[in-house]
């Protein structure tokens, strides 16, 4: 962007020339960039914890390419961020079974979402596969495009071909068992699931 051009929902952006005396105030010494967000706008205002959640949205996107470049320093008030701990603690691997990379594994807490990553290694969404199955984890393919909202995946012939085979691949996980009560909300709770991932899958298929 050209200086004094606006950067969409925050300020002007300030760019800082590579030098001895900036490298040694920001404490970067590879080839980088610096941006600098000043006089929030309105929108940015009203969000209480914008800097927390900046800090968040930026690491979810872009984790797995600083999981990827360890050399890759991201610093936001000059605190250095890490990959989110999905992609820390659980490895990329190859899934022969899928023929793409990602990490699925059990979790005695986890329904079967599962992180989606796609053309650039960017986070697209968590999307919850049917049936519910104690596991988590992410997967990745440069096929998976998202939508113009950049918040869905686009749901052409390659994803829902990929669903089916993630779908097929994650039985050899647990299936979520709900309590079964002939009274109270704990029935309502897993008949209100069970329906609506119902519906979710089948409209996967259907459009």
């Amino acid at each position: 962007m050209k200086k004094g051009q606006r950067f969409p929902f925050f300020s002007d952006i300030e760019y800082f020339p590579i030098t001895p005396e900036n490298q040694r105030k920001y404490k970067i010494f590879n080839q980088g960039t610096v941006l600098t967000f000043y006089d929030p706008t309105e929108e940015t205002e009203e969000i209480g914890n914008l800097v927390e959640e900046a800090t968040e949205r930026i690491k979810d996107t872009f984790g797995l390419v600083m999981a990827r470049n360890p050399n890759l320093i991201v610093r936001i008030n000059h605190v250095p961020q890490l990959p989110p701990d999905f992609l820390k603690y659980k490895e990329e691997e190859i899934i022969p079974e899928l023929g793409i990379t990602g990490n699925i594994h059990d979790d005695k807490d986890g329904i079967g979402k599962l992180k989606i990553i796609g053309e650039g290694g960017l986070l697209i969404q968590d999307y919850p596969f049917y049936p519910p199955r104690r596991c988590s984890g992410y997967v990745i393919c440069e096929k998976w495009i998202p939508d113009t909202g950049r918040k869905l995946v686009n749901r052409d012939r390659h994803w829902k071909e990929s669903v089916i085979a993630i779908t097929k691949y994650m039985e050899k996980f647990k299936t979520v068992q709900y309590a079964d009560q002939d009274h109270g909300s704990d029935k309502k709770m897993k008949d209100m699931i069970e329906n609506f991932s119902q519906k979710y899958s089948l409209n996967t298929f259907l459009r």
